[in-house]
């Protein structure tokens, strides 16, 4: 009876081992078919972060606000699309090297100061090396640039299996809910992961450092591992961007109350050693990335310059509150706008956004309704209860963050945000809880079902209806980008 029961279980294991699997490798394949089909240099500053990598990939990384090099300016001059800026079809193709327009184009862009050099280098000096490499076994030209998008595969594959270890510490009794946050992170349509920049670590980064944060103070295999992972992973979250900064502090107050709750069970030298350690791993990075701040950029966290730059003057607190965030129809704006970004990116095609008006709805009401859900019936486990809570915390956090910038600076003449349009609505910011998120959004989906039906194909079938839904949207989306003269499959060939 007992081999029965043993195989009874080992059969159910496989098959979702398999379905992981199955996941891992479409979200690796999904991003190089999107790299390779989305033109170079997309309108959420892949250019800037191309110049960065460029300058890292030779060792000589951005003092100050550095103009672009000139080999980075070569490649956006003769590969660089306009059709995501242009407001018509301008036809054209890639140009020539030695055509006057080429020659103009550099002109333009020559002491035109990168706006991103300031950015944490994490993300930067990783595809400094992989670009590096590239040119190390003979690419050059849109092959190398692709191959600098394809590094993405590598951490979109890593957040799905991230994702079903987070979900599965998290639900350990419902295997819907253990595969539908890999699933769902399998299928997310957010551009960012086919773009050459920083947003693509900070899922994988915060991720790491969610589940560490979860798993403090439980036993299991190689402890001091574990949490030394977890004091990088959060020192990793703010190195790929400073975004990350709200999760990272809701984290550390996690962390605190966790580490109170163990100390009552068992004596405070048991548990010193791993913070002790923790801390370290998450320090020492910290303070070696305001320093190198302080002293190629003059100020802690690299900003200011930036700041400067685009015409943003810090207000008064006592200005904060006539703001349209304060209105029904500005906060409506913010969650929409924001909300849909953080599922479908914020690629635009001929200065139109690429998105479907009722797929957006679909992304930010059920953002709205699905998580609530999910408050209002927590898990009975309490370890449970208390992961989605602390997921929730995340979160909000980052909403705040946002909310706070709109609130915080007079825009000036810059274009996004506005001083007529005073809104921070960049989803892919808040991507850092993008595990945090769906672990509340499934278990929300598993809770309305499971009050409509007990049946658990009913789950399976809502999560498959939500893929197909964003993967069709997706391939709609696409069919332009596709057809581009500038994008791999027709500027490669």
């Amino acid at each position: 009876m007992a081999d029965a029961g043993a195989g009874s279980l080992v059969q159910p294991m496989r098959r979702e081992r398999a379905w992981l699997l199955a996941f891992v490798a479409f979200a690796a394949l999904r991003v190089l078919a999107s790299a390779a089909v989305f033109p170079f240099f997309d309108n959420v500053d892949e250019s800037a972060h191309f110049d960065l990598v460029v300058k890292w990939s030779r060792l000589e990384p951005p003092r100050g606000l550095a103009p672009f090099s000139r080999e980075s300016l070569r490649e956006i001059a003769r590969w660089g699309s306009p059709e995501y800026l242009a407001r018509r079809d301008l036809g054209g193709a890639p140009l020539d090297p030695s055509s006057a327009a080429f020659a103009a184009t550099l002109e333009a862009w020559g002491q035109e100061p990168n706006p991103e050099s300031g950015e944490p280098p994490l993300y930067y000096a990783i595809a400094g090396l992989w670009l590096a490499l590239g040119r190390g076994i003979g690419l050059e030209g849109v092959t190398l640039l692709f191959w600098l998008r394809a590094l993405n595969a590598l951490p979109a594959a890593g957040l799905v299996w991230l994702g079903f270890v987070t979900a599965r510490a998290v639900f350990p009794e419902s295997r819907v809910q253990r595969l539908g946050v890999p699933l769902l992170l399998a299928v997310i349509p957010q551009d960012s992961f086919w773009s050459i920049g920083a947003d693509v670590l900070s899922p994988l980064c915060f991720g790491a450092a969610f589940l560490g944060v979860v798993r403090f103070g439980t036993s299991g295999p190689r402890p001091h591992a574990r949490v030394a992972v977890t004091g990088l992973a959060l020192a990793g979250s703010v190195l790929a961007k400073v975004a990350n900064a709200p999760f990272v502090g809701v984290a550390l107050v996690e962390l605190a109350a966790r580490a109170r709750r163990v100390t009552r069970r068992r004596p405070l030298q048991t548990v010193a050693p791993s913070l002790a350690l923790l801390t370290v791993c998450a320090a020492l990075p910290f303070a070696a990335w305001l320093a190198w701040n302080r002293a190629r950029f003059g100020d802690w966290t690299g900003t200011a310059a930036k700041v400067a730059r685009l015409d943003w003057t810090p207000k008064p607190l006592t200005e904060w509150l006539p703001h349209p965030l304060f209105t029904l129809e500005g906060a409506g704006h913010f969650w929409s706008e924001t909300l849909a970004s953080f599922w479908r990116g914020e690629f635009t095609w001929h200065l139109e956004r690429l998105a479907h008006a009722p797929l957006d709805a679909f992304y930010w009401g059920s953002s709205l309704v699905l998580p609530l859900v999910a408050l209002a019936r927590l898990p009975e486990s309490r370890d449970s209860r208390a992961a989605l809570l602390f997921a929730a915390a995340c979160f909000a956090s980052g909403l705040a963050f946002l909310a706070a910038l709109s609130l915080a600076f007079d825009f000036g003449r810059c274009i996004y945000p506005s001083r007529t349009m005073p809104f921070f609505v960049s989803g892919r910011l808040l991507t850092g809880a993008l595990v945090p998120f769906l672990l509340l959004y499934v278990h929300g989906l598993d809770r309305v079902l499971e009050w409509l039906t007990a049946s658990e194909r009913a789950r399976w079938l809502a999560l498959a209806a939500i893929a197909v839904a964003v993967t069709v949207s997706e391939l709609l989306l696409a069919r332009a980008p596709f057809a581009s003269a500038f994008n791999l499959l027709h500027a490669g060939g």
